[in-house]
């Protein structure tokens, strides 16, 4: 029997001032002291089930009103009103979704279940998107990979870095659309020596991912690798980090292309990252980063 993935967490982190919030004190007047003991029961409803969101249906009130000594139901609907025209939670999301949620709730929920394969978020709900996240919640040894070769990129890069830029940008187009008329001719060349054929599983994956084919043998060179794009799967990655670090590295565009598959297009957990660690760490000992990184996947 197939085991049911887990969506809530176990437990959730806490503001230490989440007592001094000053919208809280505020409600809490209104309200009474019991507006803390609500409020700490949505969010433990928030990311206990679903994660980053609770539906606010007809039976919420009286629901979360039954787990209170003399609660009502109307005095946790005004509570509930009050945090979200106080910001607690997205007044937005009430409104068109009636659902409990915020950036905050959903930040530390992605942060907490990074080493998951996140699936069932529901897109209309999110207020941060993967990539917004993405290089927040990468854990430490990650985090110094990805400002260590921010660093070494500043080094390297001139003083006048806006014309830099923009001649590397006319630089690489260049080469781009030379590239394009070799591949072309490269065809042509091929149909006049083989009569057309059904291609082969390679070639047809050569063709969609940009790679120059050589006679059934897909060669890939950086331009193709940086037009791949991750799948849309809700699966944390830092793709544009993964590409970045192998530049740095001078890893040759065969071995980036097996490392991109490998690591499943840079996903966040992924032990290449630990490997770019080890690869800053050794200080130029590791002779060839690639297949140093190729090897952690076996």
């Amino acid at each position: 029997m197939a085991r049911i993935k887990k969506r809530g967490l176990d437990y959730f982190p806490m503001d230490t001032h989440f007592l001094n919030n000053r919208s809280i004190k505020r409600i809490s007047k209104k309200e009474g002291d019991s507006t803390v003991a609500v409020l700490l029961h949505l969010l433990s409803q928030i990311y206990g089930e679903e994660g980053y969101y609770v539906l606010v249906d007809d039976m919420f009130y009286e629901d979360v009103a039954a787990d209170f000594y003399e609660m009502k139901a109307d005095n946790v609907e005004r509570i509930v009103k009050l945090a979200v025209g106080h910001g607690l939670f997205d007044k937005d999301m009430f409104d068109r979704y009636s659902i409990l949620t915020s950036e905050h709730i959903q930040r530390q929920y992605l942060f907490c279940t990074r080493r998951r394969t996140v699936s069932h978020l529901n897109q209309q709900y999110l207020l941060v998107t993967n990539e917004q996240v993405a290089e927040e919640e990468l854990d430490g040894e990650e985090k110094e990979v990805v400002a260590a070769a921010k660093k070494e990129r500043k080094k390297k890069a001139p003083q006048n870095e806006s014309v830099t830029l923009m001649a590397e940008n006319v630089t690489e187009m260049a080469q781009s659309k030379e590239n394009e008329k070799k591949e072309k001719n490269n065809t042509a060349e091929e149909r006049k020596e083989f009569p057309p054929q059904s291609p082969t599983m390679g070639e047809a994956d050569a063709r969609k991912g940009g790679g120059v084919l050589f006679k059934g043998r897909k060669e890939w060179t950086l331009e193709a690798i940086a037009a791949l794009k991750p799948p849309a799967d809700g699966v944390m990655r830092n793709f544009s980090g993964l590409l970045e670090n192998l530049s740095i590295y001078k890893v040759p565009p065969a071995e980036q292309y097996a490392i991109v598959c490998k690591s499943n297009y840079g996903q966040i957990g992924h032990p290449v990252w630990k490997g770019f660690h080890k690869i800053h760490e050794s200080g130029s000992k590791i002779k060839m980063p690639g297949k140093y990184l190729l090897s952690l996947f076996r």
